[in-house]
């Protein structure tokens, strides 16, 4: 049997093989797609293909808000406490996947910009949320919104009874 943790391996890690012919016949589907539109000077793929691509997998709908800064650091900094409580009021409704400050590229310094990923029905909805954000009503930030299909990944979450300590990785 071959080795599941060798680069290339036909076995994804963990051991799990691609189910049946559909599978892997869109998988490849997927790929020679990927390659002709790069031939061909074409990068885009229409979502819904992607979407069929990736059957069998977690294909959770999600949308991500790059909420990137407009102006100086200072105007940021006037309204994270609202843009805090509108991110809470969003957790509390369970609109909220995940949010926080996105990291300049090659850098360890942070210039004001955020990620943050929702649950909405549809792209109207998820601009609904970010138009609602206090930070780009401020004018503070502007933001991008990209749907998400989230397939995969690992997310731990640990709780020890005995101290009643949750870990989240």
């Amino acid at each position: 049997m071959p080795d599941s943790t060798a680069p290339n391996s036909p076995i994804p890690a963990g051991g799990r093989r691609l189910k049946g012919k559909h599978s892997l016949a869109g998988l490849v589907l997927l790929v020679a797609a990927a390659t002709l539109l790069t031939q061909v000077g074409m990068t885009a793929l229409p979502f819904q293909k992607a979407r069929e691509a990736s059957k069998g997998r977690l294909s959770l709908q999600l949308f991500a808000i790059e909420s990137l800064p407009t102006g100086t650091g200072d105007a940021v900094k006037a309204v994270v406490p609202r843009h805090l409580e509108y991110l809470e009021q969003l957790e509390q409704e369970e609109k909220l996947f995940a949010a926080g400050p996105l990291g300049d590229p090659d850098s360890e310094m942070w210039s004001g910009a955020g990620l943050i990923v929702v649950r909405g029905g549809n792209l109207s909805e998820a601009k609904q949320l970010a138009e609602n954000d206090p930070m780009h009503q401020s004018g503070a930030r502007r933001f991008v919104i990209r749907p998400w299909l989230v397939n995969d990944g690992v997310i731990n979450i640990s709780l020890r009874l005995s101290n009643q300590q949750l870990t989240v990785e």
